[in-house]
């Protein structure tokens, strides 16, 4: 095992002094870093947010080239507690003015999907939208993730017949290599969406979703989520009297996609907006509504209203579920955000974020193991460190401790609070450990 240097271990040991206690009060923090486009175009830089694993993703539908108000999406790459911007994605071919390209972003590993769910000019019946899907290409140098490019392997459209106002692109997802598409206009909005799976080379359509109690107005696919074989879509104006709204899960059972389940609130209101923003896990569901968020979760095949959450109107959510804490990420409308803990068997408010330069966050957020993200005025992307991070560096300084408590090869103990694996600590990963400084 690589032994570490006396100053290592201080600054450690000092870190591990000022670490965070689990049960703590709600802190307020302020972020710790920022990110913003390397060009400086204003573009509404921000207006969509998604992260997997080391890379970010982040959709400019304001971004304007010579063929007018287009829309970017630029993907950045961390590296420590940096990221750094390493592409730039546009419309193979261009784009059209109006169509808001990169108005919704995921991705997944190698796969990025970019919707632009607006205006195509010169097409009879314009405006229903399509998506975009990039992969990513290794020129090879595979121990260079900076240099890996990103191309563009698909240009999606509605399957069914195209309408006008479809918002075909509306919401994506991407998971295990299928993607989804929310068209929440299709049908007078009583909406749809739409999964795809590439097929020798080829994307292909593999299902259409559908609720079986659909009605006109439902606005079903505004919002979806996708992990497995598993869907969450919502509905937010579902009940025509009330529009309370709803939420559907989907499963893949033996190749066909059905529906599983329904979720609404247990405290329907009028124009509740239950649905406007999902997310899901194989463990958790979160609803986003007017006023609060639901959390539900899965109990052998059946899912349960665990717990009504966050304070203040809610915009975004993200959800990440780890084996050591699981955690889910909000925006409001008043500026702020907040971090939602797992505690036992309940989920208590752990932080409330906000940025020291008085910034209004907005309305699009995303987690990842270390960091959370939370778009913002000022064409910024704030970062800040997730509450796993201080439980990560208190592993390293108890590993340190040990470790220097030794005279020669750390004993099992040690590797015990050991972060990493394979017992080794990189440069990389102490950087990061560093960043936990300036975090909660």
């Amino acid at each position: 095992m690589r032994r570490l240097t006396n100053a290592m271990t201080t600054l450690a040991l000092l870190f591990w002094s000022v670490s965070v206690d689990a049960g703590e009060p709600t802190r307020t923090v302020t972020e710790f870093a920022k990110i913003t486009a390397s060009d400086g175009i204003p573009g509404a830089f921000g207006a969509s947010i998604a992260v997997s694993g080391d890379d970010l993703v982040v959709g400019a539908p304001g971004y304007i080239t010579k063929e007018g108000v287009v829309g970017a999406a630029y993907v950045f790459r961390r590296s420590g507690p940096r990221w750094i911007e390493t592409a730039q994605l546009f419309p193979q071919f261009g784009g059209m003015d109006g169509e808001d390209f990169g108005l919704s972003v995921a991705i997944d590993g190698d796969l990025i999907v970019v919707g632009a769910p607006h205006i195509i000019g010169g097409q009879i019946g314009g405006g229903y939208g399509r998506a975009f899907i990039f992969r990513r290409q290794d020129p090879g140098t595979p121990h260079d993730p900076f240099d890996d490019l990103w191309w563009q392997d698909a240009h999606l459209m509605s399957p069914d017949e195209l309408r006008w106002g479809d918002n075909f692109g509306m919401s994506v997802a991407v998971s295990d290599g299928a993607v989804l598409i929310g068209r929440p206009g299709w049908d007078f909005t009583t909406g749809s969406a739409y999964i795809y799976r590439r097929v020798s080379d080829v994307w292909v359509h593999d299902a259409s979703l559908n609720p079986s109690d659909s009605r006109i107005n439902d606005d079903f696919g505004g919002a979806v989520s996708l992990n497995g074989s598993l869907a969450l879509v919502g509905a937010r104006n579902y009940d025509g009297a009330s529009y309370s709204g709803a939420a559907y899960i989907f499963g893949k059972t033996e190749g066909v996609w059905l529906e599983e389940g329904k979720l609404s609130p247990s405290d329907p209101a009028f124009l509740g907006d239950f649905g406007r923003s999902v997310c899901l896990s194989d463990r958790y569901a979160v609803v986003g509504a007017q006023f609060k968020a639901y959390v539900y979760g899965e109990h052998d095949g059946w899912w349960g209203e665990e717990q009504l959450t966050v304070p203040g109107s809610t915009n975004d959510f993200a959800l990440r579920v780890a084996s050591d804490s699981d955690v889910i990420l909000s925006s409001d409308t008043n500026g702020i955000a907040h971090l939602f803990c797992r505690d036992g068997n309940a989920w208590t408010h752990c932080r409330k974020l906000t940025t020291n330069v008085g910034a209004q966050l907005g309305f699009r957020v995303a987690v990842g193991d270390t960091y959370a993200f939370v778009n913002g005025s000022y064409e910024t992307v704030y970062v800040y460190v997730t509450p796993r991070a201080t439980k990560n560096l208190r592993d390293f300084a108890a590993f340190q401790t040990c470790f220097s408590n030794q005279q020669s090869e750390c004993p099992t103990e040690c590797e015990q609070v050991d972060l990493v694996p394979d017992g080794w600590v990189n440069l990389v990963d102490f950087d990061e450990f560093l960043a936990t400084f300036a975090g909660p």
